[in-house]
């Protein structure tokens, strides 16, 4: 694996103004599903919202037969005074539009 492309804006709700900042979380790979290593992990502001951003990994890109994505947080802002009752989704849930993965296959 040389690269993740990560489209972290998820998509904006009827109740969402699409604003703020948020950790967008970390990736792990794994030769065999079970021994994972954490690959990648950052932040993604407004200006990454739909559109592909390109991830480099750190650790973890040979041998790689998985792939795992955690998000680690939302882009709700100040998510303890706007939440529960805020105008934002990411009060109740936080999502990922797609993770692609580029390379050559494992052998």
């Amino acid at each position: 694996m040389r690269e993740q492309a990560i489209e972290a804006g998820g998509r904006c709700h009827a109740r969402d103004d699409c604003v703020g900042d948020g950790r967008w979380g970390r990736s792990d790979t794994s030769p065999d599903g079970s021994t994972w290593t954490a690959s990648a992990a950052g932040t993604f502001d407004a200006s990454n919202r739909a559109k592909y951003n390109e991830v480099t990994p750190t650790a973890g890109m040979t041998g790689v037969n998985f792939v795992r994505f955690q998000i680690l947080g939302n882009q709700t802002p100040d998510f303890l005074t706007n939440c529960p009752d805020g105008n934002f989704s990411g009060c109740s849930f936080a999502d990922l539009t797609e993770l692609e993965v580029f390379g050559q296959p494992s052998l």
